[in-house]
Parts: C-alpha cells; structure tokens; sequence
C-alpha cells in the first residue's frame, strides 16, 4: 500500500527533511513555472511567452512565433535530493500549438515525475490553452502514486504593450493516488505583463495556492544588448528576490537565474533554449534542392 511505514532510517531522515522544507522547496518545485528566465522574473510568469509555458500558462505557447526545444535544471539549497531536470517543446501544427514538457524531481528515495501535453489556440486577441498531466509520485519502500491532472489558462492582448492572463492547474483537484485521502494543490494564478518600452517587459500577477497564503509576484527583463538580458524579481510569500541573466545567439538562448533565501540559501536554475522557423527550414531546403 502507497505511503505504509518506512523502515528505513535514511528514508526517514529524508522525508522529515522534505517536510521541514516543503513551503520552500517542494511548493517551489512542482507546479511553478520551470526555466531560468522565468525563474529569475520571480515566477510572475502567467502573462509572459516563453519555450517553457507549458508549465506556467499554455494559452502563451500560441504566442510563440517559432518551434522550439528547451532544457532547464536547477540546484536547490546545496542539497541534492531537491534539484530538478526538465524538458520542453513546442510545435506549430497549422494554427494549432501542441508543447510537450516533462519534469523530474528529486532522487532514488523520494521524486516526483510531471509529463504535460498541451494545445493552444489564438483567437484574433485571445489565446486559449488546455493541458493534461501525467504526475508520479515515488517514495522509496512506499510504493508509487500515479494520477492525472487538468489545467486551463487564457491570455488577452488589451493593446500591443499590455497582456492579461489567468491561469488554474489541477482544476478538478485531482488526488495524489485513488488510494490516498491526499490532494495535489490547486492553484490559480492571474495577472498581466506591460512593456514600457520595446526593449523592457514588466511583469505582475497573484498566485493562490491551495495550501498557502496569496503570493504576489512581480518580475522584470531589459534587453540590454541585441544579446544579453538582465532580469529580476520579487516574491511576498514567502518573501524572496530572484535575478538573472540570458545571452542570445541566433536561434539558440542561454539563462540563467538565481534566488536568495536567508534561511536556506541560494538556488541557480540554467536553462537552454533553441528555436527555430520550421517554414523557413522547409523553404530554404527546398531552394537548396532546386
């Protein structure tokens, strides 16, 4: 049976550590946006495109202009058992946009694997999105829980400078596993992203977490150069500032973030993104075979 004693000490150990962590740690790690970009913008990332939307609001993969293909990791507090990998692509399929994304969390003793396939459509100035999770959840000497989650999200395009979002995952509050009397969150999310000017994007939103307070984000990126960005943030709960940077070279982009706890220490997310214009592809294949 799924989550019946453990008898071992280190298991033990780890899981007291886990849950001494967890408002930090896991809550940071399962279903808040993956990527060092959007990391380093302190999460705040429902209005804001980006290769790894799927994870944050997949209404924004419609808003992508290219197909593109991402890989993130993370260190968390110098420890091991909570650092992260991820994957992410995104497709253009006519007017549609499908991304597939996947997650792992943690080691052999406890992890926690997300498989996500979505779909986007834009609409004139809406984009809608609608997702589907596979989550998996193994404790050693435990067993494994496995369940399937929903998520929904919409974006608005008031003007050329200013977007809306919202966003709710697991909205049919599915259950860790039938056989558990536990819950993985809901949690919802709305907000917008204004650019100032064409080479700043400032970023807001608030995000209720089933289990925790109202958390209010907010994040910003300058293009500094044609090529690097710089980036920060800042969350109220718990109380965190995030910064960072992203080098671009033609289709492919580099980030990287960093956030600061006083209690726990730092944690550095890297990701790296390459893009690129199927129909040009296709088109310049062409021309070379003519």
């Amino acid at each position: 049976m799924f989550f019946r004693f453990a008898v071992s000490l280190k298991s033990i150990i780890f899981l007291v550590i886990v849950f001494l962590l967890q408002p930090f740690a896991l809550h940071a790690q399962y279903f808040t946006p993956i990527g060092a970009r959007l990391n380093s913008m302190g999460n705040a990332s429902v209005a804001v495109s980006d290769a790894f939307s799927i994870f944050s609001n997949p209404a924004n993969s419609a808003l992508l202009d290219k197909t593109s293909v991402a890989v993130y990791a993370d260190h968390r507090y110098s420890i091991a058992g909570l650092n992260s990998l991820a994957f992410a692509s995104n497709h253009i399929v006519q007017k549609t946009h499908i991304s597939v994304g996947a997650t792992r969390f943690g080691d052999e003793l406890l992890n926690h694997n997300r498989v996500e396939v979505a779909a986007a459509y834009k609409i004139r100035l809406v984009s809608l999105g609608l997702g589907l999770g596979y989550q998996q959840l193994m404790i050693s000497e435990n067993g494994v829980a496995r369940t399937m989650t929903l998520q929904f999200g919409g974006t608005v395009e008031i003007s050329p400078r200013i977007r809306y979002a919202a966003h709710v995952y697991n909205m049919l509050r599915a259950k860790v596993d039938t056989r558990s009397p536990l819950y993985y969150p809901v949690i919802m999310r709305t907000g917008f992203s204004y650019l100032p000017v064409k080479a700043a994007i400032i970023s807001a939103e608030i995000e209720k977490d089933s289990r925790f307070e109202l958390n209010f984000k907010l994040g910003l990126e300058y293009q500094l150069k044609e090529w690097i960005y710089l980036r920060t943030g800042i969350n109220s709960h718990p109380l965190n500032a995030f910064g960072g940077i992203g080098f671009k070279q033609k289709d492919w982009k580099l980030d990287y973030g960093v956030s600061f706890h006083n209690r726990l220490g730092m944690v550095h997310y890297l990701s790296l993104i390459f893009s690129f214009d199927r129909k040009s592809k296709e088109k310049t294949a062409t021309e070379t075979q003519k």
